[in-house]
């Protein structure tokens, strides 16, 4: 499987999980809860920033064994993973505040 496919399956998946995870724990401890278009902006917004940089900087790797493979795997994740959490906070930055 080439380089690009692997970051972007790893990228993709830390995009959903960030996304998810503040949902997924709402619905363990029982509230009530509601989507929010702004997170999936973040989410969209997320994915073309991380698949330029990935584009850009994995396919100078070359995967020759399964740890490798692994590893840009991981790393893929958790820039997503990353990347997705930077685009909320700084969307919760620039909200206005509420009128008092």
């Amino acid at each position: 499987m080439q380089t690009e496919v692997i970051a972007f399956i790893g990228l993709l998946l830390g995009i959903i999980f960030r996304t998810a995870s503040p949902y997924l724990r709402k619905i363990q401890a029982g509230e009530d809860i509601h989507w929010e278009n702004r997170y999936l902006v973040a989410a969209v917004a997320s994915l073309i920033l991380c698949t330029g940089a990935a584009l850009m900087t994995y396919p100078t790797l070359v995967i020759d064994t399964a740890a490798k493979a692994i590893a840009v795997f991981i790393s893929a994740f958790i820039v997503g993973v990353g990347a997705e959490s930077t685009i909320i906070e700084v969307g919760k930055w620039t909200e206005k505040a509420p009128a008092k």
